[in-house]
């Protein structure tokens, strides 16, 4: 009932926004929203940042965030900043050429032709539910899935499972991996190692990483005794443990 009322809802705003689909699309502009526009990370920041060296300045790059005052040094960078609850943002969106996002996009804004639609979904994992496994409708699936131009996928298994089973997805998928991976494989991942270890003050003592994803009752962490934790690491591998946490 509520993937219902959420598709009606949507088609009702699509229809009242139909009128600025006369705008022209430019060439030159790019969207890109993570998470629905709370934050500025994932594969379409990696696809982001790597547009910024290789356009040098050709390309107008937006990106559609919540708090638009916390990403100053995006805009130092050149990069457009908007709310993405604004109708700047709608505006923005409706006339960039390619519009990249990580996650269900915005529902409520019309497809359009002659934008190119790139999904990078935000995980490659089988390991959650995802799509028609979570209840939604094929019918509310198919309306944010139109007019996309493609979906990146890390495996043939992704793409098989969730892509093309739990979405649905009949278009084209480019198997390439996931953007937010290659720094993995950079040239400079020891300096960037080194100063990701001097910003979260790393104190040389071995760390364990707890990242849960979302539980049921879309929690992303469930207690457990973490002295005892760090104690069973020490006596089956050695030496001291930091436990860390990291959200999903």
């Amino acid at each position: 009932m509520k993937n219902c009322f959420k598709y009606f809802i949507a088609l009702l705003l699509r229809a009242l926004l139909s009128p600025l689909t006369l705008l022209p699309v430019k060439r030159d502009r790019v969207m890109f929203v993570a998470y629905r526009g709370t934050r500025y990370s994932c594969s379409p920041r990696a696809v982001s940042e790597q547009l910024e060296k290789l356009a040098g300045g050709r390309l107008e790059i937006n990106w559609g965030l919540r708090h638009p005052e916390n990403y100053a040094f995006l805009r130092q960078r050149g990069v457009n900043v908007i709310n993405d609850r604004s109708l700047k943002f709608i505006y923005r969106a409706l006339t960039s050429r390619v519009v990249v996002t990580n996650i269900h996009y915005k529902p409520y804004l019309p497809r359009r032709k002659g934008q190119f639609f790139i999904h990078t979904w935000h995980g490659g994992g089988l390991y959650k539910r995802e799509g028609m496994q979570t209840g939604m409708t094929r019918r509310y699936l198919d309306l944010q899935g139109i007019r996309f131009g493609a979906y990146l996928s890390s495996s043939r298994e992704f793409t098989k499972r969730v892509i093309r089973g739990s979405f649905g997805w009949k278009g084209e998928v480019l198997e390439w991996g996931l953007p937010r991976n290659d720094v993995f494989f950079s040239p400079e991942k020891e300096s960037l190692r080194r100063d990701i270890r001097a910003r979260l003050g790393w104190t040389g003592r071995n760390i364990a990483l707890y990242a849960p994803t979302w539980r049921d009752d879309q929690s992303d962490f469930t207690p457990f005794d973490a002295c005892e934790v760090r104690r069973a690491l020490a006596r089956r591998f050695g030496g001291e443990w930091e436990l860390w946490f990291r959200g999903h």
